[in-house]
């Protein structure tokens, strides 16, 4: 595939999402029709469920990108030990000295 094609994909990837999301965002404003709904097979409550849904999902995949990259922020901090009895052995000296 080219670059050209690959970025119309990305962009449209992108822009599903974000419609998705938008969408999802405007169905949730109408909650109260769940509680006088009384119909069997309502289109709209359904609707509204699967916007709960990708709602919920969205915000689980915040927290769990967020919590990932503070455990690795913090990760990155700790200094990594140096093992300093290694450079003193006679056998690491004489590689050295060999070199």
């Amino acid at each position: 595939m080219s670059k050209r094609t690959l970025k119309i994909i990305k962009i449209a990837i992108v822009i599903f999402v974000i419609v998705t999301l938008i969408g999802s965002l405007i169905v949730l404003q109408d909650t109260h029709h769940l509680e006088t709904c009384y119909e069997q097979h309502c289109i709209y409550c359904r609707l509204i469920h699967i916007a709960q849904n990708i709602i919920n999902i969205v915000f689980a995949l915040v927290v769990i990108l967020k919590l990932g990259f503070l455990i690795y922020f913090f990760l990155s901090r700790i200094e990594k030990e140096i093992v300093a009895f290694v450079h003193l052995s006679l056998v690491f000296q004489k590689v050295q000295f060999n070199e």
